[in-house]
């Protein structure tokens, strides 16, 4: 007979993806009538969106307010490593899940009493950036992932979208600790959508970029603007590009100052805004390429997944992840860097090499879905 166990699922933050990761993982836990689950949030999760969390017999909730914790990373750790403990012992848990496990490392290994198992989510993979990474930033990640797999107790470590990672990594430190973990994708609509052509004036026949999500300089933003001032006035002809999401405070004013330059020569729309699901979706289904020129190509973009649902081709760094991903599974388009110049290169190149599969889309969101995600982190709790 399974033992019945204690999972406390912890996490401080609610921003991005955390918030849907935790739903995912809540219904995940509805399901699963063998275990107990204690989730530990802050305050005021449910009023953060529109998401249900229903009752359930073996779910408890630990809320907390906000906690001062250092911007330190190692100091970080310690506190929020000290706050976990003190939350497992009051619960008598027998694991802990972290939804961003690196958030807790190296100090959680130290901290937590040996006899509570650890798992987590890694998002960033350190291999990506090992070649570029100065001696400092080698020394924390050897130790944080040796701490991984020589403790016992390290149950799980799953890596998000990368299959190859976690073969590599159980091979090179010689254990089976880490797990690939598929990218939730989470369907926007597609029926009733706004019709984006006709609400704002967009010619039949201008191709239309799009740029989704937080608006900020590691995502490019600036740098798609700055592409635009390259291109020739009979470039931009037809034409149209789309910034549709929140920019960020540390951008706002440049990227103000380069949009009113630019739309003067061609036809830019911006949403400045959080933007519901169905005008994403009616965004997703109008565009003919979703620019996604990353800095931070270590890993993976739930914008792929929206990209895939509307068969629409990406258009990333041949870089590291967010390349491979892009590239394995024929996404979309590879720039041979995230430059204005090689970007507006693209947008002006009409002649563009085939990367781009229907039927490899399809594949995509096939093996990313929010049930698959659950089965594989479920599936460890269950085993011992």
């Amino acid at each position: 007979m399974t033992k019945t166990k204690k999972i406390l699922i912890f996490d401080d933050k609610l921003s991005g993806h955390n918030l849907e990761y935790l739903h995912h993982l809540y219904t995940g836990a509805v399901q699963d009538k063998t275990n107990n689950y204690i989730f530990a949030l802050p305050e005021g999760f449910e009023t953060k969106s529109e998401l249900r969390w229903d009752k359930a017999d073996n779910i408890r909730f630990h809320l907390f307010k906000d906690q001062p914790f250092s911007p330190n990373k190692i100091k970080r750790s310690f506190e929020l490593s000290k706050f976990v403990k003190k939350i497992a012992l009051q619960h008598c848990v027998d694991e802990v899940f972290f939804v961003s496990l690196m958030s807790v490392l190296p100090c959680i290994t130290f901290i937590l009493p040996k006899s509570i198992k650890i798992s987590g989510i890694i998002y960033l993979i350190y291999l990506y950036r090992w070649k570029e990474s100065n001696l400092k930033l080698k020394i924390e990640d050897s130790i944080k992932y040796l701490l991984m797999s020589n403790g016992k107790q390290f149950k799980t470590v799953f890596l998000l979208n990368d299959e190859i990672a976690p073969i590599y990594l159980n091979k090179k430190f010689k254990t089976k600790v880490f797990r690939y973990l598929p990218d939730p994708f989470v369907p926007l609509p597609t029926t009733a959508l706004p019709n984006i052509r006709s609400d704002f004036n967009i010619p039949t026949e201008n191709i239309i970029y799009l740029h989704m999500g937080s608006m900020s300089a590691r995502k490019g933003t600036l740098k798609i603007l700055d592409a635009i001032e390259l291109l020739e006035e009979n470039d931009l002809n037809n034409k149209t590009f789309i910034f549709a999401g929140k920019i960020n405070p540390d951008i706002k004013d440049e990227f103000y100052k380069k949009f009113d330059e630019q739309r003067k020569r061609t036809q830019i729309l911006c949403f400045d805004e959080f933007c519901e699901y169905s005008f994403l979706g009616a965004l997703c289904k109008t565009a003919d390429y979703i620019l996604l020129p990353y800095e931070n190509t270590l890993q993976s973009s739930g914008i792929i997944g929206y990209a895939a649902q509307f068969k629409k081709p990406v258009v990333v760094p041949n870089s590291k992840l967010m390349g491979k991903l892009v590239k394995r599974n024929k996404l979309g388009y590879l720039l041979n860097s995230n430059s204005q110049n090689e970007i507006a290169h693209f947008i002006k190149n009409n002649d563009k090499k085939k990367m781009f599969s229907l039927q490899d889309s399809e594949d995509y969101l096939k093996k990313n879905t929010v049930e698959h995600f659950n089965q594989v982190i479920f599936h460890s709790f269950g085993n011992e």
